[in-house]
């Protein structure tokens, strides 16, 4: 089934699906302005899309986004070298996790629900992980020889896995 969406003036860069509080489908696109549009799909057959919202987070394209209620809100990476988790209630910037962080364009993260840490990636020789709470990295993933593209968890034997670009993965305890 295809829809319009209303008000698309830019490019989505990413896409993230979101059930309300109040049952309603969301539609999130991350934009390569930086911004967030968020649409909702109503059970009628409307064939147009009304925005519902507009996040304007980012400087950069948003490079990925995930909704996590635990942390009570929308999660953003983006290539102006930041992560933000922003309310999606609200639309305010809870937390910009940037202090001492990247240095070039935020590619990936992942979030580890039991442990509240979020680890990202970016054109770098290394990964960082940040706690939820705070807005500078805890740890430094120092063992690649090329830019990190990606990471991934395994929450059950607490490991972080990071991929480089020369197909390299590392995985870290």
């Amino acid at each position: 089934e295809e829809l319009v969406l209303a008000g698309m003036m830019d490019s989505p860069s990413c896409i993230e699906y979101h059930q309300s509080a109040n049952d309603e489908d969301v539609v999130l696109l991350g934009m390569v302005t930086g911004i967030v549009r968020i649409y909702v799909i109503p059970n009628a057959q409307l064939r147009i899309l009304r925005k519902h919202f507009i996040l304007n987070l980012h400087t950069d394209r948003v490079r990925s986004m995930k909704v996590v209620p635990q942390f009570e809100g929308l999660i953003t990476c983006s290539d102006d070298h930041t992560i933000k988790l922003t309310n999606l209630e609200t639309g305010l910037v809870i937390k910009t996790y940037a202090r001492n962080g990247h240095t070039t364009g935020v590619n990936c993260f992942v979030v580890a629900l039991s442990t509240k840490i979020i680890v990202s990636t970016a054109a770098e020789r290394h990964g960082l992980v940040w706690d939820y709470l705070q807005e500078a990295p805890v740890a430094r993933l120092d063992d690649h020889n090329c830019p990190t593209m990606g990471c991934a968890l395994n929450e059950r034997q607490n490991q972080i896995i990071t991929v480089g670009i020369d197909n390299s993965v590392n995985v870290f305890d």
